[in-house]
């Protein structure tokens, strides 16, 4: 093993490229015998370099940067004043390639474009035979209705506050000009600027709707430029494949009552209350014969205290449709 005076003058010729092959091998060699030793030529490499960085103080001074490298003991041996003048020349001289070095490393980067990070994606996904409430990073408040999904970049709420979803959600929208609160679905979009309204809109369903509760909204369809403006108590029905939209007042009970957990039919379909019932059980429900989903029904249900079965039992005591069930997880309407 080099002793400790030769092992600094190894390492000192190293970092200024002034080192033979046979020198540098017997330098690698100390520096693979042992952890100590790789952790002490790490350490006067760091000084090394350190003692070349004068961007942060005045313009770079050669014997400064020399006297400096001295001080810290890179190089320990005493030579006789022909050796010591030679390898001042050879420090002085690294210092100098260090120090262009460093300053064309930092130009590199001060002058490369950043790259802005891509946001990244939140998703809450509530499974069918459930609901879920949060709030989001603008302090909007959202009930999720079962099978439904909703998700928003990271950057919500600075430069903008676009949400989309597959399904049907309860908003309560902080007020905010500036950036109006947008929901992007299936072919439509909902701009509001501060109110509570119920949009429903599963991927799954020909139609969308949106009940607005107070304030206002306006909804567009697809990529077309102007958007239908609603007032409170008003629900707008779109088909979403012909782009045909109709508003009108309602009664918003019945488009809420979700959120209390109750189930309510006025006047609607029975392929409506089949996909209903479906979302809220979680259960498979078959309407074997197609001319009945067009049968419309009325009620109203306590989900918390009655069973899809009972719901479907009510139904069948109009004697409009049957039904059958298996292992009270499938059902077959006839």
């Amino acid at each position: 093993m080099p002793r400790l005076n030769k092992t600094d003058d190894l390492i000192s010729s190293f970092l200024v490229g002034e080192i033979s092959a046979a020198e540098k091998q017997e330098l690698m060699q100390w520096v693979a015998a042992s952890k100590s030793n790789a952790e002490y030529f790490d350490k006067k490499k760091e000084i090394w370099l350190s003692s070349m960085t004068s961007a942060e103080k005045e313009t770079f001074q050669p014997e400064m940067g020399y006297r400096r490298f001295s001080s810290r003991r890179l190089v320990s041996d005493i030579k006789p004043a022909a050796r010591k003048s030679h390898r001042t020349r050879r420090l002085v001289w690294g210092a100098c390639a260090a120090a262009c070095l460093a300053l064309l490393f930092c130009l590199r980067f001060a002058l490369t474009p950043s790259t802005p990070a891509i946001p990244s994606e939140t998703s809450i996904q509530v499974p069918e035979g459930s609901t879920s409430s949060f709030t989001l990073p603008d302090g909007t408040s959202v009930i999720l209705n079962s099978g439904s999904r909703l998700s928003y970049l990271s950057d919500f709420g600075s430069t903008h506050r676009d949400v989309r979803l597959d399904g049907e959600a309860y908003f309560d929208v902080i007020h905010n000009e500036e950036l109006p609160f947008r929901v992007n679905t299936d072919r439509l979009i909902v701009t509001d600027l501060g109110t509570a309204f119920n949009l429903r809109n599963y991927s799954s369903d020909a139609d969308a709707q949106i009940a607005l509760v107070q304030g206002k909204v306006e909804f567009s369809h697809g990529a077309q430029e102007c958007s239908t403006p609603m007032k409170p108590g008003e629900i707008a029905m779109l088909n979403k494949d012909t782009g045909h939209s109709s508003v009108a007042e309602g009664r918003l009970e019945n488009v809420v009552c979700w959120i209390s957990g109750h189930i309510t039919f006025d006047d609607e379909s029975l392929d409506s209350i089949v996909r209903k019932l479906e979302r809220s059980y979680n259960v498979s429900i078959s309407i074997e014969r197609p001319e009945l989903g067009a049968i419309r029904f009325n009620g109203s249900f306590d989900k918390s205290s009655t069973t899809v079965t009972e719901i479907l039992t009510a139904l069948s005591a109009t004697g409009k449709i049957s039904f059958r069930a298996q292992n009270n997880t499938i059902y077959y309407i006839q």
